[in-house]
């Protein structure tokens, strides 16, 4: 899997067509999974089907397998 950073710049290229906030990222949802759940998450599988536009618990959808998608809570706060 690439690193952190490879994951960031793979994930920007799938979400050209996903209009998101500048205030969340998607290298920040894939660090929050590895920080809180210890799972290492490749950002080209986070699927965002709604853009994430305000403070407030989203649900994300995370491809593990063709046939398998994960559901990942994130919660948006004030910084």
């Amino acid at each position: 899997l690439p690193d952190l950073k490879g994951r960031e710049e793979i994930l920007k290229v799938h979400a050209r067509k996903i209009k998101i906030a500048d205030s969340v990222r998607f290298d920040e949802i894939a660090k929050a999974a590895a920080d809180q759940l210890g799972l290492d998450i490749d950002k080209k599988k986070i699927v965002l089907n709604d853009p994430i536009k305000a403070i407030g618990s989203f649900e994300v959808a995370v491809k593990l397998h063709k046939e398998v998608t994960a559901k990942l809570a994130v919660k948006v706060v004030e910084a």
